[in-house]
């Protein structure tokens, strides 16, 4: 029997690059926004090694344009 939670895929994680150009803002800002803590990061081994989860992003910026 087949669920339709088994079947989904994990959300893919995206780079600063990706995220900066589905926001339409340079790789900077993103750097600024998370030093700022504005967004949620995920790190890997170094801090240099960053990834993000669209959804969580996009949920996030969301609630500063309703403000």
């Amino acid at each position: 029997m087949n669920t339709k939670e088994e079947n989904t895929k994990p959300e893919p994680l995206i780079t600063r690059r990706e995220l900066a150009k589905l926001c339409k803002v340079s790789t900077r800002t993103i750097d600024s926004w998370v030093a700022a803590n504005s967004i949620p990061v995920l790190r890997g081994p170094s801090e240099r090694c960053v990834r993000f989860l669209w959804s969580e992003v996009y949920a996030k910026l969301k609630t500063y344009s309703t403000k």
